[in-house]
């Protein structure tokens, strides 16, 4: 119940709209979301990119079948072989994904239409709130498209795992056009929904803000606190506590920081994000999908930084004199909505610590440019009712403009060659992360020369700030067989951070692909002196003795040849010895007295491993010997369509260079 009676609605324009705002809104809505989704359709064709591998396929809760509640108990990223676990707790983006994984499977165009769908609801849900702030149809519906067309937004709407920003933004818009100063019942409601979006994502805390000094704001548009006010807060004070009980519960053992910053580098860093935001803003174009590096500022963007932290004070000062001159409730409500937009870009301008090593990202401006659009309707609304035909054709030439940088924008997102290969040519060169990544996408293709000149660029960039790149380079060497080149690389990296257990696994498993068992059991043991009942380290042991107890088989010393190679075979496949295993599935193979069983063992494991380039060949040979099944055919076609194509763009990607 209300704790006093809801007051009217009060407005600062006229009391009935323009004739062509009572007949069209409908209209100027369906051309909102009609263009949204013209424009956002060829996102469905994108597959899944990135992070989307390790939060939804590679040994994700999404694909366990969990309970639905343990989403609310456990945090956001969690790598269970190494048991890392970075200080993220956003269980209701977790719970979509699994919906989305019960109703696709791993389809990712059933992923990316949940992005779409709640892309254009947030684009709904803008028109309205500026309708309902403005009472301007055409200068809400220029807004609302130029909102959802930005190319900046690309990144949280076409990507999969950015749907974090673009959840949590719903449930923020949605608060703001339920909420009502004064009214217990609205602010309950409103605090439901801000709580739901603070488990979608932190940077709904925006929106909490923002109800606050609506609630405090009173008739001219001045911020008057008092009591009742403040007793009208309570539900959301409520919803904050519960976010942060619930979160402490889950994030135990998170890491709350990827790279520890002194003051200085600290304040270089905030000033450098607010710089790229500002950059980031005004020319929306260009594609920037890593933005800088901590502990290494870019002093450009420092500068234009504390330039843009100046203009906005001087700003505010200007608005605070002229406060007069503006209607009470506009005034209000353009304080309310850049209060949530500065305190979206401060909770990821790292002026509170963050689990990431980049300065800024164009998906962290999802929120804030909503909020901003709000800011600027009443000069687009006062524009368009004074001048609407000019305004109109310049809002149509700038939202064509932001629509056409957002397909091509899409168009990266659609192909991870595409958008790695951009990302490494646009990237500074002391960002390894791009390189890295192309080397991920040539290693799973089985190309691993090309993906060891990408993982050596990485570490080269990175110039010794990240142990991943040198780790995932003897990742490939072992691949290509040169365990010698390999193995010490991660057994120094082992020896020298002795607070990590990791690099000991992996230096154990490049040693029982050298098939050194004891050296294996040694590294092995020490990461589990590092930390006990480590999962990678378990798992690993398992197949340590497997290998030890088949090194025994009689069958490796028997009298037949074949039976021989094929136990052989076995051993090195177990050992992961990849290189030998198929040589040998070659050579047994090429035997037309093989049992129909082993060959098809044979041929499934030959094609899922053996490089791409040499599939098709090879297994016209072997075709002799009996046809492929269907789906093993149309798996090799696939493979060595991927690997042609990963071939081809190799020379121009200038890696190495």
């Amino acid at each position: 119940m209300d704790s006093a009676p809801e007051p009217a609605p009060r407005s600062s324009v006229a009391a009935e709209p323009e004739p062509l705002d009572a007949r069209w809104g409908r209209w100027a809505l369906a051309i909102v979301v009609v263009g949204v989704l013209a424009v956002y359709a060829r996102s469905l064709g994108a597959p899944f990119v990135w992070d989307d591998r390790h939060l939804i396929l590679e040994g994700s809760p999404v694909t366990e079948g969990r309970p639905l509640l343990s989403c609310f108990t456990e945090p956001f990223w969690t790598n269970a072989a190494s048991e890392s676990v970075r200080a993220y707790f956003r269980p209701l983006t977790t719970l979509s994904f699994v919906l989305d994984y019960r109703l696709h499977a791993t389809n990712a165009a059933g992923y990316h239409l949940t992005n779409v769908i709640f892309h254009v609801l947030n684009a709904a849900l803008l028109f309205a709130l500026l309708r309902k702030w403005t009472a301007g149809t055409l200068a809400a519906a220029l807004l609302a498209l130029g909102w959802a067309l930005h190319p900046r937004l690309t990144e949280a709407a076409g990507w999969i795992s950015g749907r974090t920003d673009v959840l949590a933004t719903s449930f923020v818009l949605l608060a703001l056009l339920v909420f009502r100063p004064r009214s217990l019942a609205r602010c309950s409601v409103a605090a439901a929904l801000l709580f739901l979006g603070l488990l979608a994502k932190e940077v709904a805390l925006a929106g909490m803000i923002a109800v606050l000094v609506w609630e405090l704001g009173s008739e001219d548009g001045r911020l008057r606190p008092s009591r009742a006010a403040l007793g009208h807060q309570s539900p959301v004070l409520v919803g904050l506590v519960a976010y942060v009980a619930l979160r402490f519960y889950a994030m135990r053992g998170a890491s709350a920081v990827s790279a520890p910053l002194s003051l200085r580098e600290r304040a270089l860093a905030i000033l450098e994000a607010f710089g790229r935001s500002a950059w980031d803003l005004a020319l929306p174009w260009p594609p920037r999908l890593q933005q800088g590096l901590l502990g290494a500022p870019d002093q450009r963007f420092v500068t234009l930084g504390a330039l843009a932290l100046l203009a906005l004070l001087a700003g505010a000062l200007v608005a605070h004199r002229r406060g007069g001159a503006v209607a009470g409730e506009r005034r209000l409500l353009t304080r309310v909505s850049g209060v949530a937009g500065l305190t979206g870009i401060i909770l990821v301008a790292h002026v509170i610590p963050i689990s990431v090593n980049i300065v800024a990202a164009d998906r962290f401006l999802y929120l804030p440019l909503a909020a901003l659009t709000l800011m600027i309707a009443p000069a687009v609304e006062r524009a368009a009712r004074r001048r609407a035909g000019p305004t109109l054709l310049a809002g149509a030439v700038v939202v064509v403009a932001l629509g056409a940088g957002t397909a091509e924008r899409l168009n990266d997102w659609s192909s991870e060659l595409r958008l790695w290969g951009k990302a490494y040519r646009a990237t500074p060169k002391s960002n390894g992360l791009p390189a890295n990544e192309l080397g991920n996408l040539y290693f799973r293709a089985g190309l691993y020369p090309q993906a060891l000149a990408s993982y050596q660029s990485a570490a080269r960039r990175a110039n010794g700030r990240s142990t991943i790149f040198l780790s995932n380079a003897a990742r490939a060497l072992a691949q290509l067989g040169r365990y010698e080149a390999a193995l010490p690389v991660l057994r120094k990296l082992c020896e020298e951070d002795r607070s990590s257990a990791w690099d000991c696994v992996g230096a154990a498993q490049l040693s029982l692909n050298a098939l050194d068992l004891d050296a294996a059991g040694e590294l092995l043991a020490e990461a589990e002196r590092r930390r006990p009942g480590l999962a990678a380290a378990a798992e690993l042991g398992q197949l340590l003795e497997r290998v030890r107890r088949f090194a025994r088989s009689p069958e490796l010393r028997a009298s037949d040849p074949a039976v021989r190679a094929l136990a052989r075979f076995r051993l090195a496949e177990l050992a992961g010895r990849r290189l030998d295993a198929l040589a040998l599935a070659e050579s047994l193979l090429a035997r037309a007295e093989l049992p129909a069983e082993e060959r098809a063992a044979l041929l499934e494991y030959f094609v899922r491993w053996a490089p791409p380039e040499e599939l098709e060949p090879a297994l016209g040979r072997f075709a002799k010997y009996g046809p492929l099944d269907a789906p093993l055919r149309e798996a090799a076609q696939l493979r060595a369509a991927e690997g042609r194509a990963l071939l081809e763009a190799w020379p121009g990607l200038g890696v190495g260079e």
